[in-house]
């Protein structure tokens, strides 16, 4: 707090877990403060990653920052979801069923995805790094580029 620095927590791929299911559930930073985020603690999902609604653009910030707040609201003047689209996600959030079969299958599909692309990068010798959720694999790539001559720049 004596520094003023805020804290963003981006949990967009929060509910696309798919790691060892020993390891420790995922807390948002909301649950985690008690929902009192303060005025430099701001929560920012979406249903892009989770839902695999990419193209809709729909997500939301959790503060309580009433001047973040206030930007927000006039930026959403130029960006507001439409409200057929309010609409659809509103009756998909409220399928409580269908939210839990489709996040295990997300998951379960996720998993499996990983596995075979960690195969294929342990078979071709490249180092990763294993995720635990979301659809990304960091990989170096390091050891297909050319090597520098010299010291230069330039291949």
């Amino acid at each position: 707090d004596a520094r003023r620095v805020h804290l963003v927590s981006d949990e967009v791929y929060a509910l696309s877990r798919f790691d060892d299911a020993a390891a420790p559930p995922f807390v948002s930073l909301g649950n985690a403060c008690g929902g009192d985020l303060g005025e430099r603690r701001h929560v920012v999902w979406g249903l892009s990653k989770d839902f695999g609604l990419s193209g809709l653009r729909f997500g939301c910030v959790w503060t309580q920052n009433e001047r973040l707040l206030a930007a927000l609201a006039s930026a959403a003047v130029f960006s507001a979801v439409p409200g057929v689209c309010q609409a659809m996600v509103e009756d998909v959030l409220a399928d409580d069923g269908f939210c839990d079969d489709y996040l295990r299958a997300n998951a379960t599909a996720l998993r499996v995805s990983c596995a075979i692309c960690c195969r294929v990068l342990d078979e071709l010798r490249l180092p990763y790094f294993a995720p635990g959720a979301g659809m990304f694999l960091w990989c170096d790539l390091s050891s297909l580029l050319p090597a520098f001559v010299n010291g230069d720049d330039d291949p």
